[in-house]
């Protein structure tokens, strides 16, 4: 009974809550976002069966298992793509309507004003001279002008404006995403086997509101979580995860509204916003760009044709027309992604050319070339520092790097920046720029008629595009068959660079699949020229088995692979003269290319004669070679008139060749004339001032350049050209043929491409100069014992370059000057060296800057032993001396003794200094020297150089005190050989005394035996070959100069010296505050900043130096010149008077007083009985002018008694000023008085003085040089005219050629020039066209029956009959009245439109853009619609599944109150079977 109980129970429970959710389905029918619930039932099973049932396993009655959702996947994402498209759409539709009523307001929009405008223009064009109408028009271009500003100011609003509702929407977005992830955090922290309905509602609510925003797909975890991504699908970007939540932001673009994910820190764009309103915004804001691009582009176009057509007529005042609209900015912008440090400008030549299409400038770095592409990526031009396009130049500088790039958008901003240029009615150029006219001395009356041809005389050649790779390579050079003329050089190139090239010998093997894994062995077979002009046959063979070149078994997949390892040595030959030696290709003159089953092998200068390819199994392969061809053809560049602007000279046969080929076939124009006038010539000279340079092979290699007192060599490497090269293909290979000599003055060297470590100029000439220098000593500099301080920077000079030694770490770094040039260390005894890498040709000592730029640098120099007061320390050289470092072990018998040997080559005298323990005879060191030197006889053996050294020794232990100890060395000999045994374990170096080793031709070998050095050589002193000058390395040139030092000594005898000298040194007074040497020098190095001269003084010698002065004037200030700047009062001279008895004043002004300065007085006799006297009084320390003057008195008295007497009162004591009185009473004052400087006190310190020369190489060192070089001419042109040129190649030779260009596009052939016609021919009616401005001669015609031809893009006519010295012009109109004819070329445009060319049709191009806006909205509006349809339907489909029907609720009702009402029966009958069975009980 219990059973049947518990049945009834859970049965009424479970209906029970049935009918609650069934209620909750009801109340929540209007609910937004609930989902129907519904119980699921299960039966409740016994687990375990009483053995009294009648079954085992009979159920337990029934439960809830679970509630459930009503809840569709598939459905609900339906409907959720179905909204954001619908969305997406909707808000396009409004925004694009927006844009359209701002571009088609009505009446006032700007298709009309453009057409108001050229109406006019019209009225202008049929009264040119009425200024009515004239005003009117300018008035109503205004209004054009203002259009255009509103309408983009409108655009650019509207662009804002939906930028600013695509962050609001975001905003909103954003925060929907949080709430999303509110909720998951509840779902995740709840039940995982009882959902949260709600929660799931929730959820779900705040999912489609957020896809209406932005489309989103949603993935549910086990718990109900939602992860949530950007787009349709999973892969998306994830926007909310369990784990992460993402916010997004937009940033305006110029073109797009660009997405990111986590503006504030990531900042990653995403192209996953494909629905929802967000993306229709964004959508509306790519249609506004393109709207206002086309506006843009309407309003760029309209400018530039009206302005390019205004410009070239005439005011009503007779002026040039300029711009009608004000020119346009174009913009030229960087990439703001560019690495390198390029810049970029651009410079309009032809606005006319200016087209409206976007460009971008890429950087290649492999090929050193920017590239100029379209938007399609098409490319348009190249060029490695300007490229023309489009009647425009643009220009890079700087080093770029890979990638970088500019961009180029000519109409961007153009219609908010239309705005009227001219402002006077007057200023309309309605008339025509150009005339035509008879010269005014034409002996006949004949008229021209000049108007722009329509005819198009095409070249009948290809172009260089098509002709030739744009690139200096020898590989991708082209080979033609036959001579004469072989492309064209289109308008649009500017600068063009030509190579013709000799051949190679070839080998060329070609291998199946199967003779590739058969290959044995390589043999090529050569003829070969030696050193003595005979022919040598060669035949050198290579192993090209794979497993002997790999090591294991294996076969070759392509003939690649096999050149790789013979260009790169790993596979080496040998030749069957000498099978021992193996040898690599490079190495024997070699190189291949590879590729599939093509192998080719060439040769720098050798024949191929055969070669083959040994194989395991079947015959072998054979090579098909090809000869050398020593000598490339000549190459000329013509005018298709036949002007010779470029090439070789040619003689009279040549000459009639190139007539003869001068055809239309040929690209020549039909009545082409040769004209050589013009021939190599540049600027003026050249044809209409084109710049050519046609180079030989030792110019092209090496450009020699002299300027004063320095000589020039600037090496160049034809990359690509003389180095290895390999082709794509495989079909050919260069063997490089860098070879270069240079001399300068007595010196040449010669580099090959086995001297240099990369191909380039600089490699060469870095190499070229160390060979120079190969048997020039090395200088080098030792200080002293110290430790530079922190900071200290050292400044020497060598070689006329500055360097500058920086101490890090114990560590001394050079810097400045030529690269790697010197290097600097400091030795065990802390001692700093500064050390030339290699020799010094002129033998440059290694000084101290001494310059009041850098006052530091002395004080270093001093601290470090560089300087001693001042003075340069010694600069050693390697060809003077060896010095051996000690051993730090005191011994006293040879016996771990220093032991050098000195080895004297043959009986002679012979000349030695040694210096111990670094002390020399100078400097600090001076007063305790260890310096010995040596001057002996070897006679036989070395006996008197051993005693020499010996006695030496000893005489110098004695003569300072005990500079060398006993001990120290001692000398013995055996033979022509001393041995030096260095006891005391410092160092010891080893001179040439002089410049001279010996008064013969003996040498002395030195061998530091216990150091182990190499032997070292003393011969006489280096001498620099030629004229004295440095070699130095800058980059690719090496300069020879002779002007890197000059100097000039003077002896001063100092005690003639006196405070007040003045010198004058270069044309710079220096006055001397003490009477001094040192202060002398002093106050010239005070000045050396004007002179240009530093000094330095030993004793009283003055050495005057500078680097660049080669004369400089030197002299003391003469009397004349110091008196002449007396103070006034001072007495200069007193005139004889008339009266003898009268007293005579004589007056000092106290300014005029300098110590040490001498004063002289004299007096002519006059009527004195005393006569003529002079004395003399040099002014002491403490003098004023009295003191003077008294001294002067006292040196009367002393000159004679007379001036002593009782009656002479001499001197005015009481005179401030310094006045000597002459008494009555002598008589003086009919005498002629002189007063000043002794002129014996104006002292010629420095010599005769005057113009002095500076001591210095001033002769200009001769260069000379030769070289190899695949490339036998070289033409290059520039600054090319806007004309079509013809290539044409030699008759004999190579006819190989290699070239690069920059290239601008096609502006078409409109000559711009003003042009003389002149007769050459009256019978023959022959003209020639000449450019007025160069007077360059452009074209010939012969004109037919009717008279008339056609030259330059003009249809010429001719009507009369020619004399002589007829003469034509077409230039300039320079009267603008009663013109219209450039007027109506502007109204032309309203009716033209060539979608071609962009030109004109303007209400035609604004009406088109107006229709494709309006069908734009439209087909929105239909997607529109049809979207909300589609919508609507999802919507519906889903909530038909997952929403609350009241019919079917109602009938659950009833269904589940029945089953409550029998579940309540159930235990109804229950009680009663109980309550029976208790009663039978």
């Amino acid at each position: 009974m219990s059973n049947l109980y518990d049945i009834g129970k859970s049965g009424l429970q479970s209906y029970r809550q049935s009918l609650a959710i069934t209620g909750q389905n009801i109340a929540n029918i209007n609910t937004d976002g609930y989902k129907r619930r519904g119980a699921e039932l299960e039966e409740m099973s016994a687990t375990k069966a009483s053995a009294l049932e009648v079954g085992q396993g009979t159920g337990m009655g029934v439960r809830i298992g679970v509630i459930k959702r009503a809840f569709d996947e598939f459905l609900l994402n339906k409907a959720r793509s179905a909204t954001a498209y619908a969305e997406s759409t909707s808000a396009f539709v409004n925004a694009t309507s927006q844009i359209e009523d701002i571009l088609l307001p009505g009446e006032a929009n700007i298709g009309n004003m453009i057409g108001r405008f050229f109406e006019g223009l019209q009225e202008v064009a049929s009264d040119p001279a009425d200024l009515v109408g004239r005003t009117v028009a300018i008035e109503q271009a205004k209004q054009v002008a203002d259009g255009f500003v509103h309408l983009s100011s409108l655009m650019e609003e509207m662009k804002d404006g939906l930028n600013v509702q695509a962050n609001h929407m975001l905003d909103e977005a954003n925060l929907l995403t949080k709430e999303i992830d509110k909720v998951n955090r509840q779902l995740a922290s709840g039940s995982p086997s009882k959902a949260n309905n709600s929660l799931l509602d929730a959820r779900d609510k705040l999912v489609d509101k957020l896809n209406e925003y932005i489309e989103v797909h949603v993935t549910l975890n086990e718990r109900g979580a939602a992860k949530v991504t950007l787009g349709d699908s999973s892969n998306g970007p994830v926007l909310l995860s369990p784990n992460k939540i993402v916010e997004l932001g937009v940033e305006k673009h110029r073109n797009t509204l660009n997405f990111l994910i986590n503006p504030m820190t990531d900042g990653i764009t995403t192209n996953k916003v494909t629905g929802g309103s967000l993306h229709g915004v964004a959508s509306a804001y790519a249609t506004a760009v393109e709207v206002l691009e086309e506006v843009d582009r309407l309003a760029f176009t309209m400018i530039r044709d009206i302005n390019a057509i205004h410009n070239s007529g005439l005011t009503l005042e007779g002026e040039k027309g300029g711009d009608f609209f004000q020119s346009l900015r174009l913009d030229l912008e960087a990439s703001p992604a560019n690495t390198g440090e390029a810049s970029a400008k651009l410079t309009v030549i032809n606005p006319e050319a200016i087209t409206p299409d976007k460009v971008l400038f890429n950087y290649d770095e492999n090929e050193n070339i920017w590239r100029a592409t379209a938007e399609d990526g098409s490319l348009l031009g190249t060029g490695r520092t300007s490229i023309r396009l489009g009647g425009i130049d643009f220009d890079f500088r700087g080093t770029a790097a890979q990638f970088d790039q500019f961009v180029y958008n000519p109409v961007a901003g153009s219609a908010g920046g239309v705005a009227l240029a001219i402002r006077r009615a007057e200023d309309i150029a309605a008339a025509s720029s150009i005339i035509t006219s008879a010269n005014a001395n034409n002996k006949n009356q004949v008229i021209l008629d000049a108007k722009r041809s329509i005819v198009s005389n095409e070249v009948q050649l290809p172009s260089i595009e098509d002709a030739f790779s744009n690139g200096i390579s020898a590989v991708a050079a082209t080979e033609f068959i036959a001579s004469g003329s072989v492309a064209y050089i289109p308008s649009d190139v500017s600068t063009i660079d030509l190579l013709t090239l000799r051949k190679q010998s070839q080998a060329q093997f070609s291998f199946s699949e199967s003779d590739l894994n058969e290959l044995n062995n390589i043999v090529l077979k050569f003829n070969q020229i030696n050193d003595s002009g005979n022919t040598i046959s060669k035949t050198l063979t290579f192993d090209v088995t794979f497993k002997n070149v790999k090591g294991f078994e294996g076969n070759w997949r392509d003939a690649e692979q096999i050149v790789d390892y013979l260009n790169r040595g790993v596979i080496k030959g040998s030749f069957a003269s000498d099978p021992s030696t193996m040898v690599s290709l490079v190495e024997a003159g070699g190189y291949s290319s590879g590729s599939g089953g093509y192998l080719n092998f060439s040769h720098s200068d050798a024949e191929y004669t055969a070669g083959e390819v040994t194989k395991a199994t079947g015959g072998n392969v054979e090579a098909a070679t090809s000869a050398s061809v020593s000598d490339a053809t000549d190459i000329h560049i013509f005018t298709r008139e036949g002007r010779h602007i470029a090439g070789t000279a040619p003689d009279a046969n040549e000459i009639t060749r190139f007539t003869e080929a001068m055809t239309e076939a040929n690209g020549f124009n039909s009545s082409a004339e040769y004209v050589g006038d013009y021939l190599n010539g540049s600027g003026e000279d050249g044809y209409l001032g084109i710049t050519v340079q046609n180079l030989d092979q030792a110019s092209m290699l090496v450009d020699l350049n002299n300027s004063g007192s320095k000589a020039t060599a600037t090496f160049s490497v034809f990359d690509g050209v003389d180095t290895n090269e390999t082709s794509v293909n495989g079909l050919s290979s260069v063997s490089q043929t860098i070879d270069y000599q240079l001399t300068v003055g007595g010196l040449s060297a010669s580099v090959s491409g086995f001297d240099i470590s990369e191909p380039s100029a600089e490699a060469v000439a870095s190499s070229m100069i160390e060979k120079l220098r190969a048997d020039a000593p090395i200088a080098y500099k030792v200080g002293v014992a110290a430790t530079p301080n922190k900071g200290d920077e050292l400044i020497v000079t060598f070689e006329g370059l500055n360097y500058t030694v920086s101490f890090e770490d114990d560590e001394a770094i050079v810097s400045g000057g030529e690269p790697g040039r010197l290097k600097a260390f400091f030795d065990s005894s802390d001692r700093l060296h500064v050390v030339s890498k290699s020799g010094t040709i002129g033998k440059s000592e290694i000084n101290v800057l001494l310059d009041n730029d850098f006052p530091e640098n002395e004080d270093v120099a001093t601290r470090l032993g560089f300087l001693s007061s001042l003075s340069q320390t010694e600069t050693r050289f390697s060809d003077e001396s060896l010095f051996v470092a000690g051993t730090g072990a005191v011994v006293t018998s040879d016996v771990g003794a220093n032991i050098i040997t000195l080895t004297f080559s043959e009986d002679d005298t012979y000349n030695l200094k040694i210096v111990f323990d670094d002390h020399p005879n100078s400097g600090t060191t001076a007063s305790t020297d260890k310096e010995i030197t040596i001057s002996g006889s070897v006679s036989g053996d070395a006996s008197a150089i051993a005693n020499a050294i010996n006695n030496a020794i000893a005489g110098n232990q004695s003569a300072g005190g005990s500079d060398i100890s006993a001990g120290v060395a001692v000398a013995s000999y055996a033979g022509k050989v001393v041995t030096l045994s260095v006891r005391d374990g410092k160092s010891v170096e080893i001179f040439r005394n002089g410049s001279e080793i010996s008064s013969g031709d003996g040498t002395v070998t030195i061998n530091a035996v216990t150091a182990g050095l190499d032997p070292k050589k003393l011969d006489d002193a280096y001498v620099a070959p030629g004229p004295g000058f440095e070699l130095v390395r800058q980059g690719d040139q090496i300069i020879a100069d002779s002007s890197t030092f000059k100097s000039k000594s003077f002896s001063i005898d100092s005690d003639e010296l006196m405070v007040g000298d003045t010198i004058e040194i270069a044309g710079v007074d220096v006055t001397l505050t003490a009477a001094t040497v040192s202060n002398l020098v002093e106050k010239i190095n005070d000045a050396s900043s004007s002179i240009g001269l530093r000094a330095h003084a030993e004793g009283d010698v003055v050495t005057l130096f500078g680097k660049t002065l080669e004369e400089v004037s030197i002299g003391y200030k003469t009397k004349s010149e110091i008196e002449a700047n007396f103070n006034a009062a001072t007495t200069r001279s007193i005139s004889a008077g008339s009266t003898a008895s009268a007293n005579v004043n004589v007056v000092l002004h106290p300014n005029d007083v300098v110590v040490g300065r001498t004063y002289e007085l004299s007096l002519a006799a006059g009527s004195s009985s005393i006569g003529a006297t002079t004395v003399i009084y040099k002014a002491q320390t403490g003098d004023d002018a009295q003191s003077v003057m008294r001294g002067l008195r006292d040196a009367l008295h002393d000159a004679d008694s007379s001036f002593n007497g009782s009656a002479a009162t001499t001197l005015d004591s009481d005179s401030v000023a310094g006045t000597l009185t002459i008494a009555d009473d002598l008589n003086y004052g009919d005498a002629d008085i002189s007063f000043g400087i002794a002129s014996s006190s104006i002292n010629q310190a420095f010599g005769e003085g005057g113009d002095q020369i500076l001591a210095s190489g001033a002769t200009q060192p001769t260069l000379s040089n030769s070289g190899t070089s695949l490339a036998s001419q070289r033409l290059i042109l520039s600054d090319l005219p806007s004309e079509e040129l013809i290539v044409f190649l030699g008759a004999s030779g190579a006819r190989r050629v290699a070239l690069q260009y920059d290239e601008v596009p096609n502006i078409g052939a409109e000559i711009q020039r003003n042009l003389e016609i002149r007769v050459k021919n009256a019978d023959e009616n022959i003209i020639e066209v000449f450019d007025e401005e160069t007077g360059t001669s452009i074209a010939t015609r012969t004109l037919n029956s009717d008279g008339e031809t056609h030259a330059l893009g003009f249809d010429l006519a001719f009507n009369g009959v020619f004399d002589e010295e007829d003469k034509f012009h077409i230039s300039g109109n320079a009267d603008g009245k009663g013109d219209n004819r450039n007027l109506q070329n502007i109204l032309d445009l309203q009716a033209v439109n060539y979608s071609n060319t962009s030109v004109g049709g303007f209400q035609k191009v604004y009406n088109k853009e107006v229709s494709r806006l309006g069908a734009i909205v439209q087909s929105g509006k239909i997607a529109a619609e049809a979207a909300s349809a589609l919508k609507e339907a999802s919507i519906q489909a889903e909530s038909a599944y997952s929403g609350v029907n009241l019919d079917t609720e109602a009938a659950n009702l009833i269904q589940q109150q029945q089953a409550y009402q029998a579940s309540a029966r159930i235990l109804s009958t229950a009680r009663e079977l109980f309550d029976a069975l208790i009663r039978v009980v």
